[in-house]
């Protein structure tokens, strides 16, 4: 469903993925998430990830489509939401909705993100989405992007705090995406704030960097 994506993406990447240091110079255009960053994903079809509560919007752009732009060029992530963050993240969440059925299409209140340093060499994307009202829908979402450098090969980690209503425990769930596409339950916070998650998400960066 994302190969589309992805074949775009590397073509428009100057270095391979996860690999290299280098950043547009100065003067450089804003980049940006196109129309053919999520043009051709067809959200329409559901995916075999997809639980049958999550809405289709909120799980495709939280769980599909910002994993794969993230993990195929990072450091083009991480640059086109410095450039323009909200504004940009606003603009995709409408062409996912415009590859959906009105009716499943949701509003895009509350998304934002901000970009934190960690040191001379890690940053971190924190995305908030909209209000989740499904399990797995997210709350937030943490991108962590460490440059490669001697010994040491670049860190690309996709974590969310995912919901997990209805249910009796409604404690959120912080869950990691791999660039496999592998899922799993790394934590459990007791609320789904912000800080809590960030600081949850620093705690396990060290533990894998490979």
């Amino acid at each position: 469903m994302l190969k589309q994506l992805l074949r775009w993406i590397s073509r428009k990447a100057e270095d391979p993925p996860l690999e290299g240091t280098r950043q547009p110079g100065p003067g450089a255009p804003p980049a940006e998430f196109s129309e053919a960053d999520v043009g051709d994903i067809n959200v329409c079809s559901a995916s075999p990830r997809v639980m049958p509560a999550a809405r289709h919007h909120h799980y495709f752009f939280a769980h599909e489509v910002l994993p794969a732009v993230f993990f195929s060029n990072p450091e083009n992530f991480l640059f086109v939401l410095r450039w323009n963050g909200t504004e940009e993240l606003q603009a995709s969440w409408k062409r996912v909705g415009n590859k959906l059925e009105q009716s499943d299409r949701l509003p895009g209140t509350g998304l934002d993100c901000e970009l934190r340093q960690l040191g001379d060499q890690m940053t971190i994307a924190l995305i908030t989405l909209p209000a989740p009202c499904h399990s797995p829908e997210a709350y937030f979402a943490a991108a962590v992007y460490r440059a490669a450098r001697e010994r040491e090969s670049a860190m690309v980690r996709y974590f969310t705090l995912e919901c997990r209503q209805p249910g009796p425990d409604q404690s959120p769930l912080v869950c990691e995406w791999t660039p496999q596409g592998t899922h799993h339950i790394r934590a459990r916070l007791a609320r789904a704030k912000l800080e809590p998650f960030f600081r949850c998400v620093c705690d396990m960066v060290p533990l894998v960097s490979a």
